[in-house]
C-alpha cells in the first residue's frame, strides 16, 4: 500500500476487520457488534491476512473497545508525534562558531492515530507507537523534563535511506547568536505545535529555526514555518498540530552540551 492510500479514509462494514502494519506495530481493527475494536497483533499471528470477516479472525486477541452506531463505517489512520518531547543527538559533538548557523535533519518515529466514525462524527480513538522509544531525562538533577530519546542521530544532510518510512523528518536550523563557540550535543524538541505532512511518500514536519541567546543556551527562540523546508514546501498536511500552529515560541534548554545527563530508561 503506497503512502497516500495508507492515510486515506476507508470503509469497514459490520463484521469486517483489517490489519495495518507500521514498523514494529501491527494493528487489527474490527467493526462488529456496534463497536470499534482495536488489538495489537501478537507475533505468532505475523502471517494473518490483511483483511477479512469474523470467521477469519483469530480468537483470544486483547481488544480495546469503543461503541459506535450501526451505520458507522468510516475509518482513517494518520501519523502523529510521540506524546512526549524528543531528544536527538548528532553522531558527535558539533561546535557551532559565533554567529554561525548549522542545519540538521532529525527523524521522529511516528505514532499511528486511529480515527473512526462514532455516532456520525470522526473522532480519535487512540494513538500507538510505530517504534518503541526509551525515555530520557533532559536537564539538571533539579530541573528538567522527561522526553523520548531518538534512536537515529541528527544529521547535517538528508539521505532517504538513513530513516525508515515511518519517521517524520524535521529540518532544523540552529543559530549561535553568542560571541563564543557553542558545543552542540543534543537537541530537545517539543512537537505540540508541529503538523505532519506528506511529500514524495515521506513524512515531514514544519521546518524550524532555533537561535541561542547572547547569554548562551539558557533560552532559545523557536520559529516555526507553516510548511516543511524546500524542496518539500508544497507537502500536503496529514495531521494538524496537536496544540495548534504558532509562528514562534520560546523554551528553556532547547539545545546544550552543559546541562544535565542523557540517560535512557524503560517504562
Amino acid at each position: 500500500m503506497n503512502s497516500p492510500q495508507r492515510w486515506s479514509t476507508r470503509t469497514l462494514n459490520e463484521g469486517e476487520w483489517q490489519r495495518f502494519d507500521f514498523a514494529e506495530l501491527s494493528l487489527v481493527i474490527l467493526n462488529a457488534w456496534e463497536e470499534w475494536r482495536i488489538a495489537q497483533l501478537p507475533e505468532q499471528y505475523h502471517d494473518l491476512q490483511p483483511f477479512g470477516t469474523l470467521e477469519h479472525l483469530p480468537a483470544g486477541l486483547d481488544w480495546e473497545r469503543w461503541d459506535n452506531d450501526p451505520k458507522d463505517s468510516k475509518l482513517m489512520l494518520r501519523p502523529t508525534y510521540p506524546t512526549l518531547p524528543v531528544v536527538a543527538k548528532p553522531l558527535s559533538v558539533l561546535n557551532i562558531s559565533p554567529r554561525g548557523v548549522a542545519n540538521f535533519y532529525i527523524g521522529i518515529p511516528a505514532w499511528i492515530e486511529v480515527m473512526a466514525e462514532c455516532q456520525g462524527s470522526m473522532i480519535a480513538l487512540k494513538a500507538y507507537p510505530a517504534e518503541p522509544l526509551s525515555k530520557t531525562w533532559h536537564g539538571t538533577s533539579l530541573v528538567g523534563s522527561v522526553a523520548y530519546a531518538l534512536k537515529t542521530h541528527a544529521r547535517r544532510t538528508f539521505v532517504a535511506e538513513h530513516w525508515p518510512k515511518h519517521d517524520i523528518v524535521c529540518s532544523i536550523s540552529l543559530s549561535n547568536k553568542g560571541a563564543e563557540i557553542l558545543p552542540f550535543d543534543r537537541l530537545y524538541l517539543e512537537t505540540d505545535h508541529l503538523s505532519v505532512f506528506e511529500s514524495g511518500g515521506r513524512l515531514w514536519s514544519n521546518a524550524a529555526r532555533i537561535a541561542s541567546g547572547e547569554s548562551g543556551a539558557q533560552l532559545s527562540d523557536i520559529i516555526y514555518a507553516a510548511k516543511p523546508a524546500k524542496p518539500n514546501s508544497e507537502a500536503v498536511e496529514l495531521t494538524p498540530a496537536r496544540k495548534g500552529y504558532v509562528r514562534s515560541s520560546s523554551m528553556k534548554t532547547a539545545f546544550s552540551s552543559l546541562l544535565g545527563q542523557f540517560t535512557t530508561y524503560d517504562d
